[in-house]
C-alpha cells in the first residue's frame, strides 16, 4: 500500500512516514490523530494524517524540528515560502531543557536563601563539649547469683 493517499484534495502520509518526518513515534501520531489534534483517515487498518495539519502541527511543537530538516517534496504549499526564506523573526529553535536536566540543576545548586559554608564562622570557644555520658547496660553487667 501507498505511503501518501489524496483524498478529497488533501495529502495524507502514513504514520511511518510521518515518523520519519518528525520524529514522533508512530504511536504517538496516531494518538494525535485519535485525540484531533490533526486530521486522519483510516484506510483498512493503517491510518494516515493530514501532512499539512501534522507537519504545522510538529513545527509548532517540537522544539529541534525545523522546516529546513523536512525534504522538499513533504513540505505543505503554505510552508514553501517560509523555507525559501530565511527570516530571523522565526522563533528560537533551540532546544529546551528535560525535566530530568532541570532537576539535576536544582538538585545540584544551594537554594537562593542558604548560606554557602564559606560564610559560616564557628567560634571554637562557644562549641559545646560532649557531656553525655553512658549508663552501663543493666542486661550485660548483671552476675549471676
Amino acid at each position: 500500500m501507498d505511503e501518501e493517499v489524496i483524498r478529497n484534495d488533501r495529502t495524507y502520509v502514513s504514520t511511518s512516514v510521518a515518523a520519519e518526518l518528525s520524529g514522533y513515534s508512530r504511536d504517538y501520531i496516531g494518538q494525535l490523530a485519535r485525540d484531533g489534534y490533526v486530521d486522519s483517515t483510516k484506510i483498512g487498518r493503517k491510518r494516515f494524517v493530514d501532512r499539512g495539519e501534522f507537519i504545522t502541527y510538529a513545527l509548532e511543537n517540537k522544539a529541534d524540528l525545523t522546516i529546513d530538516d523536512l525534504p522538499d517534496n513533504h513540505v505543505p504549499d503554505d510552508l514553501v515560502a517560509d523555507k525559501a526564506v530565511d527570516t530571523p523573526d522565526q522563533p528560537d529553535r533551540t532546544p529546551r531543557p528535560t525535566a530530568h536536566q532541570i532537576d539535576d540543576q536544582t538538585r545540584n545548586s544551594p537554594p537562593e536563601d542558604t548560606p554557602d559554608d564559606s560564610s559560616i564562622a564557628i567560634d571554637p570557644s562557644a562549641v559545646a563539649t560532649n557531656s553525655f555520658q553512658t549508663q552501663p547496660d543493666t542486661e550485660t553487667n548483671r552476675t549471676e547469683t
